[in-house]
C-alpha cells in the first residue's frame, strides 16, 4: 500500500517554501508503476518542481520524496488534492486512490519582506565622436537584500558592437556596486546625447525592472591617454590608407606595407585610439569618397609617385596609371579635408605634392627622391610605431627616418621630407640631413617613371656649378624630364 505525505503543513504567507511530497510503501510487498499527480488550490502558486511523480517500483518500507516549491499569496487553509493516484501491489493488482487530501495552513507574515532597491547609471559621461570607446554602466544595490540574475541593456544614440549590447551579473549583494562595460561608438556630437539603460533583476522569485535615460557629452577630436606634448598635433583617431598599384606599373609590396601598419598599431599602447580604414586600387573618385565617408585625421597614400606633376599615381577607368595633378589634390583637401591633420605620401618623388598640401593641412610628408620598397615599409613601421605610442606627428616622422638610418639602403634615409603649415615654405622642410658633396661633380641618377615608356633623369649638383651645367644638359629637355635640385 502506498501512503502519500506532505510536509511541512504550516507555512508563512508570501514566502517561497519547499514542500516535501513523499510516497511510502507501508505494505509487505513491492509496489510498482506508482503515479501521483498533485493539484494545487487557488492561492498556492507553484514556483519550481514537478507536480507529477512517477516511480517504477517502491520496496517495502521505502520512501521516495520529491520537492515542490510553492508560495502562498495570503494566509488561510489550503487543501491539496490529486487528479491521478494509482499503483500496482505486490501481486500486480491495480489500485486507484481518489480520496487523497492534505491540508496546508498558511500563517500571516509577521515581518513584511524588505523590497529590493537597485539603481543603474553611466559611470562615464563623455565619449569621443565617431570612434569606438568603452562606456561603463554602474549597477548599485542600495537596499538591504541581495538580488540575482541581473541583466542591463544599453541603447540610444550610440552604436554597440552587438556582442556587448547586454551585460549580465549572477548576483549583487546589498551595499555593493558593479560595472558592466559596453563597446560603443557615438555617431552624433553634442552636450546632451541620450543613452538608455534598462536593468532587470530577480528577487524572491519575482522579476523587477528599472529604466533610466542619461545625457552624455560627445566631443569631436576627443582623444584620451595619448600622451602627446602640449602644442603638438594629437594622435589621429582615424587613419585612411589609400593604395594603388596600377597593372602597367612596377609591382609594389603594398599588401606587406599595410600589414606592417596594422601590426605596428596593434602592438602600441594607444592601439584602442587608432582606427585604420583601407582602400585599395583607388582612383580619383575613390579618394574623394573616402574623405567624405571617413573624415580621417591622417591620410596615407601608398603606391607610385613622380611624373611631370611630382604627384601620386592612381588607376583610371581602365585600370591604368593616372597621375593626379597636384592642384586637384590640394583643392580637394582644402574643401573636404578639414578633418585632416597630416597627409603622408609614401611614394617616390612626391616632395612637390607634400609642399603644396602643407598649405591646406597642418602636416604633409613626402619623398624627395626615389625610394626602395623595403625602405617605404620600414618608414611606415617607424612612423606608426610612434603614433601608437602617443607621440606627435613630428616625432613619428623622426622615428620613421631613424628606422631608415638603422637599416640603411643606399640614400633612402634622405628621402623623407616633412612640411608644416605654420612655417615659411623654405623653412618648413624637415629632412634627415642636407646632402653634402665632397666635390663639385654632379651626380646623375636614372630611374623608371610611373608613366609607361618614359625614363626620367635626375641630376643633383652643388649650387656653385648649376649654371655651368645647364648648357651641358639642356639638350636632354626635349627627350626627358630634367630635374635640377640645388643642394
Amino acid at each position: 500500500m502506498i501512503h502519500v505525505g506532505v510536509s511541512p503543513t504550516r507555512i508563512p504567507a508570501d514566502e517561497p517554501v519547499e514542500l516535501d511530497i513523499s510516497l511510502t510503501n507501508t505494505g509487505a510487498g513491492t509496489c510498482s508503476r506508482v503515479i501521483f499527480t498533485v493539484r494545487l488550490p487557488a492561492g498556492l502558486v507553484r514556483l519550481h518542481g514537478p507536480t507529477k511523480i512517477e516511480v517504477d517500483r517502491v520496496l517495502p518500507r521505502q520512501s521516495v520524496t520529491s520537492q515542490l516549491r510553492v508560495r502562498a499569496e495570503k494566509a488561510g487553509r489550503y487543501l491539496l488534492a490529486s487528479t491521478n493516484f494509482s499503483y500496482r501491489d505486490h501481486l500486480g493488482r491495480p489500485h486507484r486512490e481518489t480520496s487523497f487530501g492534505a491540508e496546508i495552513t498558511v500563517e500571516p507574515a509577521h515581518n513584511p519582506p524588505s523590497q529590493p532597491q537597485v539603481t543603474v547609471q553611466l559611470a562615464d559621461t563623455e565619449l569621443p565622436y565617431d570612434e569606438w570607446a568603452i562606456v561603463r554602466g554602474r549597477i548599485t544595490n542600495t537596499g538591504a537584500v541581495g538580488v540575482f540574475a541581473l541583466t542591463v541593456t544599453l541603447s540610444g544614440q550610440v552604436i554597440t558592437d552587438g556582442r556587448t549590447a547586454q551585460g549580465t551579473l549572477e548576483q549583487l549583494p546589498p551595499g555593493r556596486s558593479a560595472d558592466v562595460p559596453f563597446h560603443v561608438r557615438a555617431g552624433q556630437a553634442g552636450n546632451n546625447v541620450p543613452v538608455h539603460l534598462d536593468l532587470a533583476y530577480e528577487y524572491r522569485f519575482r522579476r523587477y525592472s528599472v529604466a533610466t535615460t542619461q545625457a552624455i557629452r560627445v566631443v569631436r577630436d576627443c582623444v584620451k591617454g595619448t600622451g602627446v606634448p602640449p602644442g603638438s598635433v594629437r594622435l589621429p583617431v582615424k587613419v585612411l590608407v589609400l593604395a594603388a598599384n596600377p597593372p602597367d606599373t612596377e609591382t609594389l609590396r603594398i599588401d606587406q606595407e599595410i600589414r606592417e601598419i596594422q601590426r605596428t598599431i596593434r602592438s602600441g599602447k594607444d592601439r584602442d585610439n587608432i582606427e585604420v580604414s583601407i582602400h585599395l586600387a583607388v582612383g580619383p573618385t575613390d579618394i574623394s569618397q573616402a574623405l567624405l565617408d571617413d573624415e580621417p585625421r591622417l591620410v596615407h597614400f601608398a603606391g607610385h609617385g613622380g611624373g611631370l606633376e611630382g604627384s601620386i599615381a592612381t588607376e583610371d577607368d581602365y585600370g591604368l596609371a593616372r597621375v593626379i595633378p597636384v592642384d586637384g589634390l590640394v583643392h580637394l583637401f582644402r574643401i573636404f579635408g578639414r578633418s585632416v591633420d597630416c597627409v603622408l605620401v609614401n611614394a617616390c618623388d612626391t616632395e612637390l605634392l607634400a609642399r603644396a598640401l602643407s598649405v591646406v593641412v597642418p602636416y604633409a610628408i613626402g619623398m624627395r627622391q626615389p625610394v626602395r620598397d623595403r625602405s617605404s615599409i620600414r618608414f611606415s613601421a617607424g612612423f606608426y610605431q610612434a603614433l601608437a605610442a602617443g607621440k606627435s606627428i613630428e616625432e613619428a616622422f623622426q622615428l620613421g627616418v631613424i628606422m631608415l638610418k638603422m637599416t640603411p639602403i643606399g640614400s633612402d634615409a634622405e628621402a623623407p621630407v616633412l612640411f608644416r603649415r605654420d612655417l615659411p615654405s623654405e623653412a618648413c622642410a624637415w629632412t634627415t640631413q642636407k646632402i653634402a658633396y665632397a666635390s663639385e661633380r654632379p651626380v646623375l641618377a636614372c630611374r623608371r617613371s610611373v608613366l609607361p615608356g618614359r625614363v626620367e633623369l635626375v641630376l643633383r649638383v652643388a649650387p656653385a656649378v648649376t649654371s655651368e651645367l645647364t648648357s651641358i644638359v639642356r639638350w636632354c629637355m626635349g627627350v626627358t624630364r630634367l630635374g635640377i635640385m640645388d643642394q
